[in-house]
């Protein structure tokens, strides 16, 4: 799996690519991820590459995954190895299982809606069950919202239980 004479992904489609493209995901992040999928699939990742410009399959991946933490790459190499995927990963394969969809805690679960509106930044303002809670959750995982860092968190309130008379 040999790239052409300049093996440089710092070339991108677009202005707008290039802007995109966090500083954490350089040429050499590019090439160990190519190795790490290289080394878990061999030949058959190579195949897929068979007859592109590598350079620009590289530089593809690199403005995709550019808002993938660290963290993220490294669940998605794991997603794959536990899931047992016997084929590479395309791009928007290998992007699915480093951002898998987020499990929202059924109604009853009202510690885990606590926690999981904490961690998506959902204000449990005019929320006046758990039910509206678990919807907002929801709203707000359809928009594709991603946890929100600690120090961003709004402070855990949980909502005020009822009693029964």
């Amino acid at each position: 799996m040999q790239g052409k004479a300049n093996d440089s992904v710092s070339s991108t489609s677009s202005p707008e690519a290039a802007t995109r493209a966090g500083p954490s995901i350089t040429k050499k992040t590019i090439d160990h991820l190519f190795a790490k999928l290289s080394a878990l699939y061999g030949n058959k990742f190579a195949d897929l590459w068979a007859g592109q410009d590598l350079v620009a399959v590289k530089a593809t991946w690199r403005d995709a995954i550019a808002d993938l933490t660290a963290e993220e790459l490294r669940a998605g190499i794991n997603a794959l190895i536990v899931n047992g995927k016997a084929f590479p990963p395309t791009l928007p394969e290998f992007y699915a299982a480093c951002r898998p969809p987020l499990s929202v805690p059924p109604v009853t679960d009202h510690r885990g809606l606590d926690r999981m509106a904490a961690k998506l930044g959902v204000s449990t303002a005019n929320c006046y069950s758990y039910g509206t809670l678990r919807d907002k959750i929801l709203d707000a995982v359809d928009k594709g919202q991603q946890e929100v860092p600690v120090e961003q968190r709004p402070e855990v309130q949980a909502l005020p239980r009822r009693v029964a008379l």
